[in-house]
């Protein structure tokens, strides 16, 4: 999936399952931990089927700051959102 705003690239490892963040540099990984709705730590890691990415921005007085929202649907069909600020995946 590729955000539309920011043209940043996400993928699917094909062995792991996990969801990696492209740049000029490469492919880095996005962290694994799962929180449910109440931002709860759950068992197991994210093991990402399916993913879609967009762009919102925040206005910040004179300065305008995209930022890419994650989403990931689980092989357990669940669907989760990736929380950078906490370092995990919110269902």
């Amino acid at each position: 999936s590729v955000s539309k705003i920011t043209g940043t690239p996400y993928m699917i490892g094909v062995r792991s399952a996990r969801v990696f963040k492209g740049d000029s540099n490469g492919w880095t990984p996005l962290p694994v931990k799962l929180l449910d709705s109440n931002g709860q730590e759950l068992a197991g890691t994210l093991q990402a089927m399916d993913i879609f990415s967009e762009s919102d921005k925040e206005n910040a007085g004179n300065i305008v700051d995209w930022h890419d929202h994650v989403y990931a649907i689980t092989k357990d069909k669940r669907i989760f959102l990736y929380m950078p600020e906490k370092k995990a995946w919110q269902e």
